[in-house]
């Protein structure tokens, strides 16, 4: 399948993209250079580790190398990896929290031409049924807690478990592959295999090569301008495109500094901020209103902090503009597993245009909003500015399809661009405004209703500190437009609204929303609550709101 864009031609002499080469390009020029650091929270790490003298309540150290050492360590792990006969096109999976040893395995594997797989840490034994026989691995590396899981399986093909919390040692004992003996990684070459559950019944694996995620790191490094002397932490998933990918893989080839934090705890994130001098992150927008909520926030020295990057689900508009008063001028981006993260982006610089859209189309990324009906039947017909249709993309960053699914990979493309299953316009400054998943989207009685436009007056209403909007099954209308409320306890009407009956806060919302909103619209049924619940990602969980009407 053809690219429109010819990535070929932009840097012809970028013909060999394993990280691992790149990584040991890096350590030539910057040896010494603090390179990757793990940190958790004292009471939950896998691993040993040693207290921080400055933040010893909130944060251990549990790994911590520089640009030389971290090359050592995966050439070590190339000659593992060897042991245990991975060689061309197998994968190996690396399933358990946030480590250094998830860029380290997947770098070793570019040095056999293996295909590296992070799962969800919180697979549970059925879920790890269906991705573990689809990607069939030959070696799996696990956290104590994963391990457990995987004995609960009914896995058809055999592979070899090695624990992550004894990895360092087993590394470390044996001899470093050669360096100058590894192979090239051209642009056909797979470099990873990331789950996820986009819009189908179980999830899909998306087949990136090392090329898709070099090229989505040179959109990151056009649009966000940073180098590779910058200092990021990483709390997303590195099971999800956006921990992975958003910058990560990037600096901790390119020889920069990389805090990779085991799980997210605010306290601690905020902690590694002051204490690294962290000058970049990404986040879903979850991540950071728990930050900027912590009470640890004012007590922390943020002040090297300047590029947050966000994405993952929208950006609600109060969350942008708490952002912007205390002077965290977010990167705001629209970007998927399938296009390497990098999509949109809303720079601070175009904070004047808007707030909460996601910008305009990262370099090497093409994007185009195009007609719904027409899309699904195949032809793909643009729509003029103010016109909610579908984003499509395409460019070298976009992966060429999904893993051993021929069909959903043909049915996701036409002509080369990709059918994203989002829908978004074009304002009349020439932002793209994301509008919803095409799957979010409420059928109710004939009539289709976009939860975030919903969401979004919600939002505005007197003791409301955000709102969520789903569909739910219904009888009579097929679904029902449902929100969830978070009251603003601060405000006497917040502080009412947790008082309530369900009844009597959803004659209250008809009303508000009533006079902003067509009739069809307004919600059916509600729910107050004190949080979201939140998917493994930080994202709200659709289907976690939506079983809060299960009864």
């Amino acid at each position: 399948m053809e690219h429109p864009l010819p990535y070929d031609t932009l840097n012809p002499i970028a013909l060999d993209f394993s990280p691992l080469n790149l990584l040991g390009s890096a350590a030539m020029r910057k040896p010494n250079n603090l390179h990757l650091v793990g940190v958790a929270h004292p009471h939950t790490s896998i691993f040993e580790g040693k207290l921080d003298s400055q933040f010893p309540q909130d944060l251990l150290i549990t790994e911590q190398t520089t640009v030389t050492q971290s090359y050592d360590l995966a050439l070590r792990l190339v000659t593992l990896l060897k042991e245990h006969g991975v060689s061309t096109g197998d994968r190996v999976a690396i399933y358990g929290p946030n480590t250094i040893w998830h860029l380290l395995i997947h770098f070793a594997c570019a040095g056999v031409k293996a295909i590296s797989v992070p799962l969800d840490q919180h697979y549970q034994p059925d879920e790890l049924n269906v991705v573990l026989n689809d990607c069939a691995p030959k070696l799996v590396f696990a956290g104590p807690a994963q391990e457990s899981r995987l004995l609960q399986t009914n896995i058809k093909n055999a592979f070899k478990v090695i624990s992550l919390s004894v990895l360092p040692s087993l590394v470390t004992s044996r001899e470093p592959a050669l360096g100058n003996n590894l192979p090239n990684c051209n642009e056909d070459v797979l470099g990873t295999i990331i789950y996820t559950s986009g819009t189908t019944s179980h999830p899909k694996g998306v087949a990136l090569t090392h090329a898709n995620l070099w090229w989505g790191c040179r959109n990151f490094r056009e649009v966000f301008e940073y180098s590779s002397d910058c200092v990021e932490a990483v709390v997303a998933p590195l099971s999800h495109i956006g921990g992975f990918n958003g910058t990560t893989l990037d600096l901790a080839y390119s020889g920069g500094t990389v805090v990779v934090i085991e799980g997210f705890n605010a306290e601690t994130v905020l902690a590694v901020f002051e204490r690294f001098r962290v000058q970049m992150m990404f986040g879903v927008p979850t991540i950071y209103q728990r930050l900027l909520s912590s009470s640890a926030f004012n007590m922390r020295d943020l002040s090297s902090f300047s590029r947050p990057l966000i994405g993952g689900s929208p950006l609600p508009l109060p969350v942008a503009q708490k952002m912007h008063e205390v002077g965290w001028f977010p990167y705001n981006v629209w970007g998927m597993t399938e296009q390497s993260a990098s999509g949109t982006c809303l720079t601070p610089g175009m904070a004047s245009l808007s707030l909460n859209g996601v910008g305009v189309p990262f370099p090497f990324t093409q994007v185009r909003v195009v007609d719904i009906e027409q899309a699904e039947a195949g032809v793909l017909v643009g729509v003029p500015s103010g016109i909610v249709g579908m984003l499509v993309c395409a460019g070298p960053s976009v992966t060429r399809g999904y893993w051993q699914d021929e069909g959903l990979s043909e049915s996701s493309f036409i002509d080369g661009w990709l059918l994203t299953g989002d829908l978004g316009f074009v304002d009349g400054n020439g932002v793209i405004q994301f509008v919803a998943r095409a799957s979010d989207t409420v059928m109710t009685g004939g009539e289709k209703v976009l939860p975030e436009p919903v969401a979004e007056v919600l939002r505005t209403m007197p003791g409301v500190r955000d709102a969520q909007v789903v569909g739910i099954a219904d009888d009579e209308w097929g679904q029902a437009v449902a929100a969830v409320l978070l009251p603003n306890l601060d405000f006497p009407e917040g502080v009412a609204l947790n008082s309530f009956s369900d009844s009597e806060v959803l004659a209250l919302v008809r009303d508000y929303a009533g006079q902003y909103l067509a009739r069809y619209k307004l919600p059916r049924a509600i729910r107050v609550v004190e949080s979201f619940p939140v998917s493994s990602n930080g994202k709200v969980s659709k289907l976690g709101l939506q079983d809060l009407f299960s009864s």
